[in-house]
């Protein structure tokens, strides 16, 4: 139940943005980011205000991705999480500061064939090398039943990522990005529908490794990749190229997002964008170093 309430919750901004994008894309015409349309409507303190919020969760969300990243990794293989997180800051930061905007919707088509391949490879390894004891299946019976955390759960995520979505700028980047209209609802209904398949998919397997006696951490972070400790490598070469190309095009949202913030909000456009996207590599810093923490990324967020 928690598995579908999750990828409810994280297709609903998009359904979100299908509706309102459109209202404050006609609104305010000449705009970039959310922040433009709050400066036209409800003055400048507004705007500093929440333009402050979202620079400082965009921070929190590409330190939690990096996280994310560093933990994969450290799971799967032996290499260190610092040169991971170091690794994918950098990469994102430099193609960012060159390409832009184009450069992160560039990785965004690139993810989502990524997320296709990497499906495929997982669900082909839980078809063909998962083990289920049906002793842990009636163990674990709670996990398919309907529970008051569930029904918790539902209320809970659908509130918190629609409303922390709302500050990301790398959302709103988007709806002034697109075509018309037609288009941006268009690519609003159709990625909220594969964003709600692929993150229901994705926890399928933790169930898997639960009920195959896996050893999984106590917060559960680390289900799906237990199943991959007991593949051939390359099935771990491919999944670890997958992980790092998703989190790049996550990173690198986060990282236009506040350069659109620190340009339009915080300098006004009075400095080049050139100058923006350095100052947001400066960002990158202590990202890195929250990510080096292992936080939980959850708690994070």
């Amino acid at each position: 139940m928690a598995v579908i309430a999750y990828g409810v919750s994280c297709a609903l901004p998009l359904f979100f943005l299908a509706w309102v994008g459109p209202l404050i894309r006609q609104s305010s015409k000449d705009g970039v980011t959310l922040t433009d349309w709050i400066l036209q409507r409800y003055g400048v303190v507004c705007q500093m205000f929440i333009s402050l919020v979202s620079i400082a969760y965009m921070l929190v969300s590409m330190s939690a991705e990096l996280t994310a990243i560093g933990n994969v990794v450290g799971w799967l293989t032996d290499a260190h999480r610092l040169v991971v997180i170091i690794s994918v800051a950098c990469v994102t930061a430099v193609y960012t500061t060159i390409g832009g905007l184009q450069a992160s919707l560039f990785t965004d088509q690139v993810q989502g064939y990524m997320v296709t391949s990497l499906l495929v490879v997982v669900c082909t390894v839980c078809a063909t090398t998962v083990t289920i004891d049906p002793k842990s299946v009636e163990s674990h019976s709670e996990l398919l039943s309907w529970q008051e955390a569930g029904w918790a759960s539902w209320i809970i995520l659908c509130i918190s990522n629609v409303s922390a979505n709302f500050f990301h700028e790398g959302y709103w980047q988007r709806v002034w990005s697109a075509q018309d209209v037609p288009t941006l609802r268009r690519a609003c209904f159709v990625g909220g529908v594969l964003l709600f398949v692929v993150v229901s998919l994705s926890g399928v397997p933790g169930l898997l490794a639960i009920w195959a006696n896996k050893n999984i951490n106590e917060d559960g972070s680390n289900t799906i990749f237990t199943i991959l400790l007991d593949t051939p490598m390359w099935t771990i070469v491919i999944c670890l190229i997958l992980a790092v190309t998703m989190n790049c095009s996550a990173v690198d949202s986060c990282q236009n997002g506040l350069v659109a913030a620190l340009s339009r909000d915080v300098f006004r456009g009075r400095v080049s964008i050139h100058l923006c996207r350095l100052v947001s590599m400066l960002v990158n810093v202590p990202a890195v170093i929250i990510a080096v923490q292992g936080y939980n990324v959850l708690q994070l967020l």
